[in-house]
């Protein structure tokens, strides 16, 4: 769905998929309430979820459409709803059939091959555009950023996949960060480069000498390479040199901005009601130009304490679950990695509410990547009465 916008865009289409797939986790949640004994982390999802779908379902049907000045266009009165429920419920349904062990390691390979081509083609075609919007502005070929990388980092779970292989795990992680840095975007960057410390240490624990020292060849190789490549776009990109001092010298590419405008205006300009419950919906827009690109700031504005407070509560209930997975290596390494990059993204970027095609895409990945871990590390009965999952632990 994610795609449209590079192949072939129809609103028609992509609103149409977005409702099927909305109501396809509607469905599969309310399943899964009835027939599975969830973990910690489903049970504060369904709470914080159904907490904001009020407000989106509010502004659906009583509010109106709302400029968005940063991204130049409207956003739909019915846009808030859709984007929640597909991009925080998705997970739900790779959950249902990963945990009675429909999906299995083999058919998330394939899954995981298919992304990342995927992926690749749309990090082409989309730098392809940038390319021709820079030409335009008469800006070097390289001034810009690629949006798009986030959907590599949201397949870094799936190198877990890869344990045959310790060398392909490594080529894994070290391909998705040569994209990370190729986007020029420095929350994928940082975020990747912290995954990568968190796979290696697991990888590391509980292996035999002979497996520490070949992870420790290939993470110095690969440190090596990564870091001469680094240098290599520092001398080559005008524009990725620029970021790195940038970044050095504290720029947040406007985030301190937006972050003042939303947090003056949250402290000096809302009332009783609207200290605790929020704006509402979407009204970050009315006070900002653009979203807040910080989950705790926008939801803050727009929820209120309440919805700060209940969002902290969903972080604690992932943790949770993340903790006590512990008994499965493979779903503990990839719930981790899972939750970093979530409470890094809700920190600089947007996790709760993809806006754009590139956000959904990295949404989807994500959702598919908690859903088939939170499955192997937490599995059901089959409620068909077929089998129990085979041992839950994939080790093929």
């Amino acid at each position: 769905m994610a795609f449209l916008p590079y192949v072939y865009f129809s609103t028609k289409v992509y609103y149409a998929l977005l409702f099927i797939f909305s109501l396809t986790s509607l469905l599969f949640s309310v399943y899964a309430v009835l027939k599975f004994n969830l973990p910690a982390y489903f049970k504060v999802l369904f709470v914080f979820v159904f907490f904001l779908f009020i407000y989106g379902a509010y502004i659906a049907i009583l509010g109106e459409n709302i400029y968005w000045q940063g991204g130049g266009r409207f956003v739909n009165s019915y846009d808030y709803v859709l984007w929640l429920l597909t991009s925080m419920l998705s997970s739900i349904v790779v959950y249902t059939f990963s945990s009675r062990g429909i999906l299995q390691n083999g058919e998330m390979k394939l899954f995981f091959l298919i992304a990342f081509v995927s992926s690749v083609f749309a990090f082409q075609v989309f730098s392809n555009e940038k390319i021709i919007e820079a030409s335009k502005l008469g800006l070097d070929d390289d001034e810009f950023t690629v949006t798009c990388v986030y959907s590599f980092l949201s397949l870094f779970p799936f190198v877990v996949l890869l344990k045959k292989s310790v060398l392909l795990q490594f080529s894994g992680v070290c391909a998705i960060f040569t994209f990370c840095v190729l986007g020029v975007k420095r929350g994928p960057i940082l975020l990747c480069a912290l995954c990568s410390l968190f796979f290696v240490w697991n990888l590391l624990q509980g292996s035999s000498i002979k497996k520490k020292l070949l992870v420790v060849f290939l993470l110095f190789i690969a440190s090596v390479g990564i870091y001469d490549f680094i240098l290599s776009q520092i001398e080559n990109s005008p524009y990725f040199a620029l970021r790195v001092e940038q970044t050095l010298a504290g720029d947040s590419s406007g985030r301190d901005s937006y972050g003042k405008v939303i947090l003056d205006y949250y402290l000096n300009h809302t009332n009783l009601r609207e200290f605790f419950l929020g704006m509402g919906a979407n009204q970050t827009l009315s006070v900002n130009v653009s979203f807040a690109h910080n989950d705790w700031l926008g939801i803050l504005l727009e929820q209120g304490v309440v919805g700060v407070l209940l969002y902290l509560v969903y972080w604690i209930g992932f943790f949770m679950s993340w903790m006590k997975s512990k008994k499965n290596k493979d779903a503990y390494t990839a719930l981790g990695v899972l939750l970093l990059i979530g409470i890094g993204k809700s920190l600089f970027s947007m996790y709760y509410l993809p806006v754009t095609a590139e956000m959904i895409i990295s949404s989807g990945f994500f959702a598919v990547g908690l859903g088939y871990f939170m499955g192997i590390a937490y599995p059901q009965e089959d409620v068909f009465g077929l089998s129990e999952r085979q041992s839950m632990v994939d080790n093929t």
